[in-house]
């Protein structure tokens, strides 16, 4: 019989058969044993499942159910996870040599610490894979993420009690749901800020996030008017006064370009 994981990956998946076994293979080539694969499925109708059978590795489950969007994938695949350690990539994305094992391990030595924030690349495929190295300051707190999300959802990993704690992620947002859970945890906790690079975020043409900056901005006003605290009323007017100048700018520009 399998031994329980400690760590579950989650992967949302919708037709990525171009991306899936890349992303698969970061995981378990990642030194750590202790960990299955969620490959939370919007029932592809690509060669995904296929692929996904081809690597034939028992961590990986492949879960198919037709999802309103990765945000109610994740839900799912949150409920149906093994591990008491939650982490999750795009399809297109991967984790860098031995991000897991830090990962594991930070969570072993820290039974205090409730989730964990680490730094990464963003990879241009489409320019010749130009990388952007992303750093996050010393300290990670609510201030600052209300100031404006620094996080790569791919170098956050968190404790399954802790995403019940907090709530599910909310799945009328569409495009920053993500974001809202954020703010969410470090109201609770301030997260354990990790200053390595553990993911590889991938800019390729296909992301969401690239297509809808004006759907984000405006969700993310919205995330920000749910924070009540005052005593972070100043920060939160700034930042959603930021999305306002970014809606504007994305506008004129669509109608210029």
């Amino acid at each position: 019989m399998q031994k329980k994981p400690f760590l579950t990956v989650l992967i949302p998946s919708w037709n990525s058969e171009s991306f899936i076994a890349r992303g698969v293979r970061s995981i378990l080539k990642n030194s750590y044993r202790g960990i299955e694969v969620l490959i939370v499925d919007n029932n592809s109708t690509d060669a995904t499942r296929d692929i996904v059978a081809s690597l034939k590795d028992d961590r990986v489950i492949f879960s198919p159910k037709k999802d309103k969007g990765m945000y109610e994938a994740l839900n799912r695949g949150i409920k149906e996870a093994n591990g008491e350690i939650i982490c999750w990539i795009g399809a297109d994305d991967r984790y860098e040599k031995g991000a897991l094992k830090i990962i594991a391990g930070s969570f072993m030595l820290n039974q205090n610490v409730n989730w964990i924030v680490g730094e990464g690349k963003f990879i241009f495929e489409n320019e010749n894979n130009r990388t952007v190295y992303h750093q996050l300051p010393q300290k990670v707190s609510a201030d600052t993420i209300i100031k404006g999300n620094p996080l790569i959802s791919p170098s956050v990993a968190f404790r399954k009690s802790f995403f019940e704690k907090a709530g599910c992620f909310n799945e009328s947002y569409k495009y920053a749901s993500d974001y809202d859970l954020w703010i969410k945890f470090s109201l609770m906790q301030d997260p354990l800020v990790i200053h390595t690079a553990l993911s590889l975020f991938s800019f390729n043409g296909s992301n969401i996030s690239s297509k809808n900056k004006i759907k984000i901005y405006r969700e993310t006003i919205r995330i920000l008017s749910n924070v009540k605290n005052k005593k972070y009323l100043k920060i939160r007017l700034l930042n959603q006064a930021r999305m306002i100048v970014y809606i504007c700018y994305n506008f004129m520009y669509s109608l210029i370009k």
